[in-house]
């Protein structure tokens, strides 16, 4: 079969097939690179990800538990009934008041309303009178029954935005208002900002519409748009990558916190071009120009030692021939 190729050929044909193994273990171990580091860069982003999510629930399972202890408390149910008096008004507003004096950073304002979402009483006398019917947080904590945390709003009490949390009041199974505290946005921005310093990896919280609610702008930019993340949120998708509002491809990972309306967002831009092929491909392609070296060497090693000494006898033999 090899008896029209020349020596030449034949010696290097020999030592591709000797180096066909190790290609192939290159080969092999570059696509397990390549697959390692894609997981090991998900699960970075996860891991930012869920520390996030681990600080705000801590938070809000805190806010929880405050908010169980003080509406507890006589006076603060008492302000709920109608028939609350005024010196009754002014004892749950004063005891509102001692308790968010001791988290003044925390939470911005607490406050009781009645079964049609009035204002009863509240750490800021301003709020009593005031309706909040209307607010998403009244209707979730009225249906749902139990602790509930709504997505970022300007507050009517404060002049700050606040994530409102609540408790329902109930009397006999039947709900009688809201005992409601409001988490500073600022505080709860605050939680984000040590993750996202991390390495190439920024993270954000979103409401259910994909809008940004906390994080730095840079990291707002790397979202893509609303609509997206709105789409994914309402598909469940916590795992996808696409393109930021800054044009970048990336890597995201959303996940809930607890079961409110708000998201966290966790980016990390996905490296392309030569300098990706490079890092994963590196080692094969080094194999290869190495196989490709060794090759001219015997192409050119054969010629010099073997085909021109077997040359030399030949000629000699054709004239001894003749």
């Amino acid at each position: 079969m090899l008896t029209g190729w020349s020596l030449r050929t034949r010696l290097v044909l020999v030592v591709t097939v000797a180096l066909l193994p190790v290609l192939a273990l290159s080969a092999w171990h570059a696509v397990r690179e390549q697959r390692a580091s894609q997981l090991g860069e998900a699960e970075a982003v996860t891991a930012a990800a869920d520390l996030v999510v681990a600080r705000h629930r801590e938070l809000l399972e805190a806010t929880r538990r405050l908010l169980v202890a003080m509406c507890e408390d006589d006076t603060v149910r008492l302000s709920a009934s109608p028939d609350a008096s005024a010196a009754d008004i002014n004892r749950c507003q004063a005891y509102l008041g001692q308790v968010l004096q001791k988290f003044p950073n925390e939470y911005s304002s607490a406050f009781v309303t009645d079964a049609a979402g009035t204002a009863r009483c509240s750490s800021a006398p301003i709020a009593v009178g005031m309706g909040f019917s209307d607010r998403e947080i009244f209707r979730l904590v009225r249906e749902t029954r139990k602790f509930t945390a709504s997505a970022q709003l300007v507050s009517r009490v404060t002049p700050n935005a606040v994530i409102p949390t609540a408790l329902p009041i109930l009397q006999d199974g039947e709900f009688r208002g809201m005992c409601a505290l409001g988490i500073a946005l600022r505080s709860f921005a605050d939680l984000v900002t040590p993750a996202s310093a991390t390495d190439r990896i920024a993270v954000s919280l979103v409401d259910r519409r994909g809008v940004s609610l906390a994080g730095s702008a840079e990291a707002a930019r790397g979202l893509p748009v609303a609509v997206r993340l709105a789409a994914a949120i309402v598909g469940s998708q916590q795992a996808f990558r696409d393109y930021g509002q800054d044009g970048q491809l990336y890597e995201f990972r959303l996940l809930p916190l607890a079961d409110t309306s708000i998201f966290v967002v966790a980016a990390a831009p996905v490296v392309e071009g030569f300098s990706f092929l490079l890092a994963d491909w590196g080692g094969f392609v080094l194999v290869v120009l190495a196989l490709g070296a060794a090759l001219l060497a015997v192409w050119l090693g054969a010629d010099r030692w073997c085909v021109q000494p077997l040359r030399y006898i030949r000629d000699f033999a054709d004239r001894v021939a003749r």
